[in-house]
Parts: structure tokens; C-alpha cells; sequence
């Protein structure tokens, strides 16, 4: 039971840190073409 819920969690916090990664990404671009131009 502990196993299954702990690779859950895993399995969620890396789809999270995914998630904000290219989220920064976008921004980070984002922010950078508004700087350039």
C-alpha cells in the first residue's frame, strides 16, 4: 500500500516539476524577445 501511494506521489511531483520547468521556459522567452525588441 505504501509502495503504490510513495510512486504516486513520485510520480506526481514529477510531472509538477515538469510542469513549472517549461513554464519558466515560456517565460524566460518570453521575457527575453520583450527585452531584444
Amino acid at each position: 500500500m505504501y509502495q503504490a501511494n510513495h510512486s504516486a506521489v513520485f510520480t506526481y511531483f514529477q510531472f509538477d516539476s515538469r510542469f513549472y520547468f517549461s513554464w519558466g521556459f515560456y517565460c524566460a522567452a518570453k521575457y527575453d524577445k520583450e527585452q531584444k525588441s
